[in-house]
């Protein structure tokens, strides 16, 4: 493993502790992110779908990204974590078909089960075309394909399964690579919130501090990765210690290490995102509304036909 070292912007920033200390204070008074996994895995899935397809092995060819949105006929609505439109690719995918795609944090339940298969069912009638379930976990199958029955259907879940060993690879392999000479590549950016997602609550800690280790050390990285992956740690440092002497440690690391002009943008990033999220389904449940008031009209003007 390459020695650490600090990046410019590190030691830029070293020189004003007083303003990394107040924003590193407001980051721990800041609320803890109760679901960080599903936060972290859509976000960044919706932000760099492609490269999410191409880093976690997805069956097709990425062809482009699909609403997750799914409104019930109750009225309800849910989010899938990713829906996404492949192309064949000779091998698993035979015609053109939709994936979805799921962060599973905990064994699959009846209910999640249920949950898939009504997904399904839901991108098959939306998109019409096949719809490919696929769970990405750090539970281990020992199986890349679970077989279950629903309403007297058989259908099939994919597994991409993140295992220690899996993990240990990509950190050992990224921690190699000096990004004082080379840009951090959006692949290598997606593999560490991929193992700061689905590293388990008995390797977690080990696995930040390897990534604060290389955050700290990476000179050249878009803005764009920079400030993901930071949020990306900070969601997870707040989420997986207890000690707030060790959270400060951390926090104050990754902070440091932020240019000045990204720093301005630390304290209200996570906020921003979410309220684009919130709107983005407010758009989309305004869309269906729409789409079913148009639908309710051509009805009325086909009975009215009819009945002339």
């Amino acid at each position: 493993m390459s020695k650490l070292k600090f990046n410019n912007n590190y030691i830029r920033n070293a020189k004003k502790p007083e303003k990394i200390q107040e924003i590193v204070e407001s980051m721990i008074a800041e609320k803890v992110n109760s679901k960080p996994f599903d936060f972290l895995f859509r976000r960044n899935s919706e932000s760099y779908t492609k490269t999410t397809h191409e880093v976690l092995g997805l069956p097709g060819i990425f062809k482009q990204m699909e609403t997750p949105n799914v409104f019930t006929i109750n009225g309800k609505s849910l989010q899938q974590d990713l829906v996404e439109s492949v192309l064949p690719d000779g091998k698993i995918i035979m015609q053109e078909s939709t994936l979805n795609v799921e962060q599973q944090a905990y064994i699959i339940t009846p209910a999640k089960v249920e949950h898939l298969y009504f997904y399904k069912i839901f991108n098959i009638g939306k998109h019409e075309k096949p719809c490919i379930p696929v769970i990405v976990t750090n539970i281990d199958y020992k199986t890349d394909e679970i077989l279950y029955k629903i309403n007297g259907e058989f259908f099939t879940i994919r597994i991409i399964y993140f295992s220690k060993e899996k993990i240990d690879i990509i950190l050992n392999t990224l921690s190699e690579k000096d990004y004082s000479k080379e840009e951090m590549s959006e692949a290598d950016f997606i593999n560490l919130v991929h193992c700061i997602i689905f590293a388990t609550k008995e390797h977690a800690k080990e696995v930040i501090e390897k990534i604060v280790k290389i955050f700290v050390s990476c000179e050249k990285i878009q803005d764009k990765h920079q400030m993901d992956l930071f949020l990306a740690l900070k969601i997870m440092i707040k989420y997986r210690y207890d000690d707030e002497k060790e959270i400060r440690r951390l926090l104050t690391m990754i902070t440091q290490s932020v240019s000045e002009k990204q720093l301005e943008q630390v304290l209200g990033y996570e906020e921003l995102i979410q309220k684009n999220k919130d709107s983005e389904i407010k758009l989309a449940e305004k869309d269906r509304i729409i789409a079913e008031i148009k639908e309710e009209n051509k009805k009325l003007r086909n009975k009215i036909k009819k009945n002339k």
